[in-house]
């Protein structure tokens, strides 16, 4: 997820995610002086509830920014993808 604001609090965070099932893990992503990066990852027991919480959260405001949500790629899958140029 992209898009947290640097005034939010972990818990807040984990709360809102939690509401679409169990989470296994909640990271938010910080820098050495704890300050938040404005991305994290969120997993879950369960594929659905990943599903159900991006579908829901995706483009919504949470306190003054708006999240941005997907599915985890590794950095080796997302370098593969295609860049979307086009040559003719």
């Amino acid at each position: 997820m992209k898009g947290i604001p640097p005034n939010a609090q972990p818990r807040q965070i984990y709360k809102l995610f939690a509401k679409f099932d169990e989470i296994i893990s909640c990271k938010i992503i910080e820098n050495e002086d704890g300050d938040l990066l404005g991305y994290g990852y969120i997993n879950y027991y369960n594929l659905d509830s990943a599903k159900c919480a991006i579908e829901n959260l995706n483009k919504t405001k949470f306190l003054y920014s708006e999240l941005e949500m997907e599915y985890f790629q590794s950095k080796n899958v997302r370098l593969q993808a295609p860049q979307g140029n086009c040559t003719i």
